[in-house]
């Protein structure tokens, strides 16, 4: 019986990785010994579960694809029941990969992973700009990822990790200069590269009767930090998440200008890929992020592994 779970629960990560190699990984299996269990499984059932030749080479048939669907909920649960029993008698040393944007890394992760450091857990961080986090995911190149949309897939989960409340800002000096409100549209518009925090739509929030295609473009950044610098430098105005620029607020270098009365919030993810977090130092850390950052929404998580 044990062997048979083993097929098939071989045979699910194959069809949701997409490729022997990355299953093999996955899996500590090496790749003849998952076609092994794959060809063992076929013989069982009577049919092809993957094509074999052609432009679909390795892509599942109709019937692995109904075959797999139909399996994955229960092979997931039945994972769940045995890594609950193992507790914490298996080691949870390894190596995790996580992504997302540096500055909400740097913010919400750094004292955690210095925490499980120690666990002789291994970090490798991918904090560029511009990422296509779920790609990444569903392919096995990132454990986690913190990210600003949620990610609902078959194969990844995500939950609320935090809200950042944002913040339209210039230089104090320069809105004396000009006024704060249609004034600003004389002056460069700041705004971060990444497609996902672009902050168009809130702007019209603040100019609801104004076309943007007029609003100057100064400069396209892919670091808020470097956004936060040109503002310093009072070369115009922009949106930076509020936690960054606390302490020039309060000293009057830079002014929050509000003029709709409702600035929305940047909401913060964390996804991870559901196939790792069979493993239990993937969930040990997923669960100390969560804790360390300890969000009421964190309660509820989607697509859990």
């Amino acid at each position: 019986m044990m062997n048979y779970f083993s097929h098939l629960r071989t045979f699910v990560t194959v069809y949701r990785c997409g490729s022997h190699n990355k299953a093999s990984e996955i899996l500590c299996l090496t790749q003849p010994a998952i076609s092994k269990q794959i060809t063992a499984l076929e013989t069982k059932i009577g049919t092809d579960l993957f094509h074999k030749n052609g432009a679909m080479r390795h892509q599942p048939t109709v019937t692995g694809d109904n075959l797999a669907r139909e399996l994955a909920p229960h092979i997931d649960q039945i994972e769940q029941i045995f890594n609950a029993a193992r507790g914490n008698s298996d080691s949870i040393s390894g190596r995790i990969s996580i992504g997302g944007l540096s500055e909400f890394i740097e913010l919400h992760l750094s004292h955690t992973i210095a925490a499980l450091i120690p666990h002789d857990i291994k970090f490798t961080v991918q904090d560029e700009t511009g990422k296509d986090w779920l790609q990444l995911l569903e392919s096995h190149d990132l454990d986690m990822a913190i990210v600003s949309r949620p990610l609902d897939t078959q194969s990844v989960g995500c939950c609320v990790l935090t809200t950042e409340a944002l913040a339209l800002l210039a230089r104090s000096d320069l809105l004396e200069e000009t006024g704060e409100n249609d004034s600003l549209l004389k002056i460069p518009y700041l705004s971060h590269i990444e497609k996902d925090l672009c902050t168009r739509s809130y702007l019209k929030t603040f100019f609801p009767a104004v076309d943007l295609a007029v609003l100057r473009q100064g400069a396209k950044v892919n670091s808020f930090r470097m956004m936060k610098e040109l503002l310093l430098a009072g070369t115009g105005f922009g949106i930076l998440p509020l936690s960054m620029v606390e302490e020039e607020i309060r000293s009057g270098t830079l002014k929050q200008i509000d003029l709709s009365g409702a600035i929305p919030n940047l909401q913060l993810y964390l996804a991870w890929n559901n196939i790792s977090m069979q493993q239990p130092r993937h969930l040990f850390v997923r669960d100390a992020i969560l804790e360390a950052v300890k969000t009421p929404q964190n309660h509820h998580i989607t697509q859990a592994p």
